[in-house]
C-alpha cells in the first residue's frame, strides 16, 4: 500500500499534469484540510476527484485503503426554504433578523426569486418563491425538515431585541441534557426558528 505521503505527491503529480499550477498547488496545500471517499479503479480517476475539492480550495488528505482511498467528512453548506410572500420573508430575514445577502436572483422561465442569506458563523440560508405553492403545516408537526435553529452568545439579549422589533417569543426554557437555554419564535410563514444560547 502507499503512503499518504506518497498518495498525496501521485495526485499532486498528476494533477500539474493536467495543468495545474505549482504556485496553486502550494497555496491550497497550505489551506483547510477535507477528507472524501474515492471510490475508483485507478489514480487517474482519483486525482480527478481531488482537482475537484483542491479547486474549491481545500488540500488533499489521504489514507490508506486497498492503496487508495479515505473518508468524507461533510460540513454544514445550506438550508434551503420556500417562503409564500418573498418581499415579507426577504425583510424578516434580512431587517429583522440582520442577514447578509450574498446574492439575489429572479429566475424568469420559473417565475421564481432565490435569495442567498449568509449566516455568522459559517453557512447559508436560500429562500424561495414559486407560485402558487401549497402550505407545509408546522402545527401539528408534519415529516421533515422541523426547525431552524440559529446559536446566540446571550439568548435574553437576543430574545429581548427581536420582541422589541414585534417578533413574538415563546418562554425560554432549559435543555435538560446541557443546562442551555433556548426558546422559539416563528418566521412570517409560521416555520419555528429556535434560539439556542452557546457561550
Amino acid at each position: 500500500d502507499l503512503s499518504p505521503l506518497q498518495l498525496a505527491l501521485t495526485a499532486a503529480t498528476n494533477l500539474r499534469q493536467s495543468g495545474l499550477s505549482l504556485r496553486l498547488l502550494q497555496r491550497l496545500l497550505s489551506g483547510p484540510k477535507v477528507k472524501f471517499d474515492v471510490n475508483v479503479t485507478s489514480a487517474k480517476q482519483a486525482c480527478r476527484k481531488c482537482a475537484t475539492l483542491l479547486g474549491q480550495g481545500h488540500v488533499l488528505v489521504c489514507g490508506a485503503n486497498n492503496g487508495m482511498g479515505v473518508k468524507m467528512v461533510f460540513e454544514f453548506h445550506h438550508v434551503a426554504i420556500i417562503v409564500s410572500d418573498y418581499e415579507a420573508s426577504k425583510i424578516f430575514y434580512t431587517e429583522t433578523l440582520g442577514l447578509e445577502v450574498i446574492l439575489e436572483t429572479y429566475r424568469e422561465s420559473r417565475q421564481s426569486w432565490k435569495l442567498d442569506l449568509r449566516l455568522h458563523g459559517g453557512g447559508q440560508l436560500e429562500i424561495f418563491s414559486f407560485p402558487d405553492t401549497p402550505e407545509r403545516p408546522s402545527k401539528p408537526e408534519a415529516c421533515g425538515l422541523r426547525h431552524l435553529a440559529f446559536r446566540v452568545v446571550d439568548l435574553d439579549e437576543a430574545a429581548h431585541e427581536l420582541s422589541s422589533k414585534g417578533v413574538a417569543i415563546e418562554p425560554v426554557r432549559i435543555d435538560e441534557n446541557t443546562g442551555s437555554k433556548f426558546t422559539f419564535f416563528t418566521d412570517p410563514d409560521g416555520l419555528p426558528i429556535e434560539m439556542y444560547e452557546v457561550q
